[in-house]
């Protein structure tokens, strides 16, 4: 049994593994990312939000054409429903994770991310401090 930030015991948390997005939590992943990432960089917000929403559409599309390509997912071990975060990586290559705001500083972007990334392809403001303190080897590389 795990516990929160706060000392109240929780459910376990399971981390479930897939080459694809899952129908079931496809407007969680796809959804998160472009909106996390436009608000949480600086020049993503300066983008046209139609052309922004379409292009980035795309690109996590290219990602997940790529060999190798991981989606992990944080979930409730008793409810499988309830996502708490997610990660997405191709090797050693870590392209985006995300955990909802409720449930961060409980470790499980370590349980998303059980690799040190070689590079980092998305960064916000929040990410770009994670990246300092935890990955500083990883450069940064936005194509990947």
């Amino acid at each position: 049994m795990e516990t929160s930030g706060y000392g109240e015991p929780q459910t376990e948390i399971q981390i479930l593994a897939f080459p694809f997005i899952p129908k079931s939590y496809e407007g969680f992943i796809r959804g998160k990312w472009k909106t996390s990432l436009k608000r949480g960089n600086p020049y993503f917000r300066l983008q046209e939000p139609e052309s922004y929403y379409k292009a980035y559409e795309a690109y996590i599309n290219s990602i997940f054409e790529r060999h190798g390509t991981l989606l992990r997912i944080a979930v409730l071990a008793d409810n499988l429903d309830i996502a708490l975060g997610w990660s997405v990586s191709t090797y050693d290559v870590l392209h985006y994770a995300y955990i909802g705001k409720d449930y961060r500083g409980n470790g499980i972007a370590r349980k998303l991310v059980p690799f040190e990334p070689r590079k980092i392809t998305h960064l916000t403001i929040v990410g770009r401090s994670i990246w300092r303190k935890k990955f500083p080897k990883a450069v940064f590389d936005m194509w990947g």
